[in-house]
């Protein structure tokens, strides 16, 4: 329940309320007519209690059963209840008599009823008491009575019951209801237009920026209540959106001249790796053609390394050949110089 009248319309929250400000009318009409019902009641009470007195001292003073043109005095003497005067055409002795016996019930078997106020339903529940004094206009209900002298004289208070004051009122209440309700619903209208009429606007507007994405869009501000402070953030937030917007988008085209220039570097760099490219795979192609003449010059060093230990070998024996003829030219040429010597020993010898 509470959900569904939180999801009302505005306009239907503000009929709503004029129905609450209606049906308080009538609840302040009906509470008019029970509190003037309870005056007319207590006027009537103080009323009879002086017709009582007047009644009660004429009495005395003249005849004990002189007639008195009062509608619904009573007399009651030696506990029999009966009309003085001309009672009412819906009043009976009977009835009367059943009233007062419930009056000495009320007041106890052992008392007397004396002076004072009885209501017929004062000892019912207060349902039947609120039903009779909304529908039933019952003219023996309140009974005022006075005992003087032995005798006691009574009053049946007529009242009207609540439908009854609010038929003979219905013109005079019809009225001021009818004008409260002009001024409630003028109010109401005055309401609808000062809250509800900016609301649809406003909200008329995020839809169309919703739909169209149309920042350019603002809602002119009349007041300076809530709704007018409503309606001057909702320009502001699309006035920053719309400037943000334009950041961004100036950021875009931005980032679109970097992109394309980066594309373009992108490009240049694509084809300069591809000329590395080439000239790396030149270079590995040298690298692998001196590498195979690597390997060749290897095998020859290889080649020349076996060769050079076969030189070495050959010119160790070589060089123990060498000695050897050294060794024998030596002794060759010590030989030669002893010959020597002996040739000029025998030289000399032979001169001599």
């Amino acid at each position: 329940m509470i959900r569904y009248l939180i999801d009302l319309p505005l306009k239907f929250k503000f009929w709503l309320l004029n129905g609450v400000s209606f049906a308080a009318l009538l609840i302040l009409v009906l509470s008019a007519l029970v509190d003037y019902r309870q005056g007319m009641l207590q006027q009537a009470v103080r009323q009879a209690e002086q017709t009582l007195s007047l009644v009660a001292g004429a009495d005395t003073a003249t005849s004990p059963r002189m007639p008195f043109a009062v509608p619904g005095l009573f007399e009651v003497e030696g506990g029999r209840a009966s009309w003085l005067g001309s009672p009412d055409s819906s009043m009976a002795t009977g009835d009367l008599q059943q009233r007062w016996a419930l009056v000495g019930k009320q007041a106890g078997a052992a008392a007397k009823p004396a002076s004072g106020f009885d209501d017929a339903l004062a000892g019912r529940n207060w349902l039947s008491r609120v039903w009779h004094d909304v529908f039933v206009a019952d003219d023996l209900r309140y009974l005022s009575y006075r005992t003087r002298g032995g005798r006691t004289l009574g009053l049946a208070l007529k009242q009207p019951s609540l439908l009854e004051l609010a038929l003979d009122k219905a013109p005079y209440y019809a009225v001021l209801v009818f004008l409260a309700m002009l001024v409630v619903l003028f109010c109401s209208q005055m309401l609808i237009q000062f809250v509800s009429k900016p609301m649809q606007l406003l909200r008329d507007t995020m839809n169309e920026v919703q739909q169209r994405g149309d920042l350019r869009v603002s809602v002119e501000s009349r007041s300076r209540d809530e709704v007018g402070q409503m309606t001057d953030a909702f320009n502001g937030m699309v006035k920053d959106l719309a400037r943000i917007v334009t950041e961004i988008r100036s950021a875009a085209m931005t980032m679109d001249v970097m992109s394309k220039n980066l594309v373009q570097e992108v490009d240049g760099n694509a084809r300069s790796i591809e000329v590395q490219k080439g000239e790396a795979a030149r270079l590995v192609d040298a690298i692998t053609h001196m590498a195979a003449n690597n390997q060749h010059v290897q095998d020859n060093a290889t080649d020349n390394n076996q060769r050079s230990l076969a030189s070495v070998t050959v010119a160790a024996e070589g060089n123990q050949q060498i000695e050897y003829v050294v060794e024998s030219i030596t002794r060759l040429a010590a030989d030669i110089r002893e010959s020597a010597e002996v040739v000029q020993q025998l030289a000399e010898e032979t001169g001599a």
